[in-house]
């Protein structure tokens, strides 16, 4: 005489199985770094949880995978991750004429057709490590001197060529022949951005693009 099987023990055990797969489907895009996603994944898991149809399971664990699929193909269309920092405490630097700034956030984008070095378009962003010294030398001249200078033994400051300057802001300009320098400082909370920018870098045959968003002080 055999064992007898409760009539709906297969269907419990398979939608056991379904639990532990959709549980395991959350717990991926947890890992990918989207919890607005799993917040709602979670919730439909205990909204289905209640059910007892094996077909409304599968059903849920199709449109979840498809949903997902096109979720993070679209987000990372739209630009994929950013980097976030709190706003900085700021004051006005309007009666400065020496600023010493820090970078927050660095960021570049490079781009070459060349396979062996990015074969594309790149940017990066993190974590601010610049640091630079600002002196109005005269009403035309702004010079700066960077840490990276000092570091490389160039203790010789370079001069920027001002294009604008009151008590809103700051601007100024320096082409060296390869790259072309920007400043410009907001006078009113001492934020500011230095970029350089580039039409050609050595061997990259394309654009290049280097910005730190300063604080200065």
């Amino acid at each position: 005489m055999g064992v007898r099987v409760p009539p709906g023990a297969p269907r419990r055990k398979t939608q056991r199985v379904l639990v532990r797969l959709l549980r395991s489907v959350t717990t991926l895009y947890s890992i990918l770094g989207d919890e607005n996603f799993v917040i709602i994944f979670n919730s439909m898991l205990m909204e289905q949880e209640k059910t007892k149809s094996n077909q409304t399971w599968i059903v849920l664990i199709v449109v979840v995978a498809i949903v997902a699929g096109a979720y993070f193909v679209g987000k990372s269309a739209d630009g994929g991750k950013k980097y976030k920092i709190s706003f900085p405490f700021t004051h006005s630097v309007v009666s400065n004429t020496t600023f010493v700034c820090e970078a927050l956030v660095d960021s570049s984008v490079t781009g070459s057709p060349v396979e062996y070095l990015t074969n594309g378009i790149e940017a990066t962003t993190g974590k601010g490590t610049n640091k630079v010294s600002l002196q109005i030398k005269d009403e035309k001249t702004l010079s700066l001197l960077s840490d990276a200078s000092l570091n490389a033994g160039d203790v010789d400051d370079v001069d920027f060529s001002i294009v604008k300057n009151d008590d809103k802001e700051l601007v100024a300009t320096m082409w060296n022949g390869t790259s072309m320098h920007t400043i410009v400082l907001n006078k009113k909370n001492g934020l500011a951005i230095w970029s350089k920018s580039r039409s050609d870098f050595p061997t990259y045959e394309a654009p290049s693009a280097d910005l730190s968003y300063l604080i200065c002080r």
